[in-house]
C-alpha cells in the first residue's frame, strides 16, 4: 500500500513538473517541482507518522488481547477469533482477515501473510511467537506476549518522543520556505526583469 501511494504521488509530482515547465519555459523549474511535489508532502502533512505511531500501538494491545485470549481459548486459532471483534482499528482488516485465511490453510502461512500486510516489525515478532506457539514448540507464550507488547509499547514513546524533537525543526522549515516562495512571487510579479537571466542556459544551470 505504502509503495503504491508512494508510486501516485510521484506521478503527480512528475506531472505538475511538467505543467511547470510548460507554464514557464524553464527546465530547471520542473526539477524544483518534482523535488518539492515529492517532499512537501513529508514537511507539512504529519498524517503518515500518526499512523505508523497508531499502527505499532494496536500491535501492542493487540498482543496483549491474544495474551488474555489464549488463557481462556483452545489454542491460538480460538485465540485469534475472539480477537476479531475487538482488535484495534489500525489493524482490525488484517485480523479478520488473518481469521479467513486460518480457515481455509495452515495457520503457519495464514499468519505469515497477516505479517506482510501488516508491514511492521513489531507485527513480525508477534506473528514469530504465534507461529512458535501454533506448532506446538516452546512454553509459557503469556509471557513472550507480554513482553512482546512492552517491547512495542515502548518503540510507541520513542517514537513519540522523536516526533516532539523534530516538531520545532519542521516549523522552522515551513516558515522558510514559507518566506522564500513568497519572495519569488513577490519578485515575479512586481520585477520580472530581475529574473531574466535565469531565461538564459547559465541561469537555469545555477537555478
Amino acid at each position: 500500500a505504502r509503495a503504491a501511494a508512494g508510486s501516485t504521488r510521484l506521478w503527480w509530482a512528475v506531472l505538475a513538473g511538467l505543467v511547470g515547465w510548460l507554464v514557464t519555459g524553464w527546465p530547471a523549474l520542473a526539477g524544483i517541482v518534482v523535488l518539492a511535489a515529492w517532499g512537501l508532502p513529508r514537511l507539512f502533512g504529519g498524517g503518515e507518522r500518526r499512523a505508523l505511531i497508531a499502527k505499532t500501538e494496536a500491535i501492542a494491545a493487540w498482543a496483549e488481547m491474544l495474551r488474555d485470549a489464549m488463557a481462556a481459548a483452545d489454542g491460538v486459532e480460538e485465540a485469534i477469533e475472539a480477537t476479531v471483534p475487538i482488535a484495534p482499528p489500525p489493524i482490525r482488516p488484517a485480523v479478520a482477515l488473518l481469521d479467513a485465511s486460518r480457515r481455509s490453510r495452515p495457520l503457519p502461512d495464514a499468519l505469515r501473510d497477516f505479517g506482510a500486510e501488516v508491514d511492521h516489525p513489531s507485527a513480525d515478532l508477534v506473528v514469530q511467537a504465534l507461529v512458535i506457539a501454533a506448532e506446538g514448540e516452546g512454553t509459557d507464550f503469556s509471557r513472550v506476549l507480554s513482553r512482546l507488547a512492552a517491547i512495542t509499547r515502548g518503540e510507541v514513546r520513542m517514537r513519540l518522543r522523536v516526533e516532539v524533537g523534530r516538531s520545532a525543526l519542521r516549523t522552522s522549515a515551513r516558515m522558510i520556505l514559507v518566506i522564500l516562495c513568497a519572495g519569488v512571487v513577490g519578485i515575479s510579479l512586481l520585477s520580472r526583469d530581475y529574473l531574466e537571466p535565469y531565461s538564459r542556459v547559465e541561469g537555469q544551470v545555477i537555478l
